[in-house]
């Protein structure tokens, strides 16, 4: 290994992550390079500084750099983080395997899936709009890559009133960027303890920033309700649900 690196797995299966810290940014460069154990074999070199658009100069002493705790006001509250995952997702190209963009049940399966075993705490109605959406979607061609899958409030470091970087690569994966967006948006605000979702023009902000960076293609537009909404669904916990889940999932649904 190079000097300077530090490599870990957070659990068998998970990508090997190898970070390494450099000035020359604001606060500092992460490199993070995650190569695959599974089926999809692939390294992906991310500078992280880079894509979330650090400043070019030199670090200053004694600099803070914390987490963010609030999505409805600050950096998570504005454009910043959907370019921050919008340049991550330009970093890492989509995978032209053909044999890889085949493999695994296509996402119309996979939501029907979902619906059919996952989803009995969700009102009827809820369950039948989902699946609507899906009969309507168009066909699954959407391009998959290495996705981070795990980008929200709890992982996202500032400094000054910036994204000074992006943490936490152990739920990476191979998988369609768009349901990476659309889980991302919906998650933006949580952290440790009393996840909550945010308002819905924190959302509009989220998707604004990225496509500033990556517009989404006519084929993710036509699935980008499905997956939005999906994603709020799973989150909507059985039972309690004290930090409203489920009144900001079915909002959501199409109006008749």
């Amino acid at each position: 290994m190079e000097p300077g690196l530090t490599r870990c797995r957070a659990r068998p299966g998970a990508p090997d992550a190898t970070v390494r810290r450099r000035p020359g940014i604001r606060g500092a460069r992460l490199l993070v390079r995650l190569r695959h154990t599974g089926p999809h074999d692939r390294i992906a070199d991310a500078c992280v500084g880079d894509a979330v658009g650090g400043a070019r100069s030199a670090p200053r002493p004694r600099r803070k750099v914390r987490l963010q705790r609030r999505a409805d006001g600050g950096p998570l509250g504005r454009r910043r983080p959907g370019r921050a995952l919008g340049r991550t997702h330009r970093l890492v190209r989509a995978d032209r395997d053909e044999r890889r963009q085949r493999a695994g049940m296509g996402r119309h399966a996979v939501i029907t899936e979902w619906l059919d075993t996952r989803a009995e705490q969700l009102p009827a109605a809820a369950r039948d709009a989902l699946r609507g959406l899906v009969a309507s979607a168009p066909p699954d061609r959407l391009p998959r890559q290495l996705v981070h899958f795990d980008f929200r409030s709890a992982n996202v470091l500032c400094a000054d009133g910036e994204i000074a970087a992006v943490l936490d690569f152990e739920e990476a994966r191979h998988d369609h960027r768009l349901v990476d967006l659309a889980r991302a948006t919906i998650l933006l605000g949580t952290r440790y303890h009393d996840w909550g979702p945010v308002p819905p023009e924190v959302h509009a902000r989220f998707l604004a920033g990225y496509q500033a960076v990556r517009p989404l293609t006519p084929a993710e537009s036509g699935w980008w309700d499905v997956l939005l909404l999906w994603q709020a669904l799973a989150m909507v916990p059985p039972g309690e649900d004290p930090t409203g889940w489920g009144p900001s999932a079915l909002s959501r649904l199409p109006q008749s």
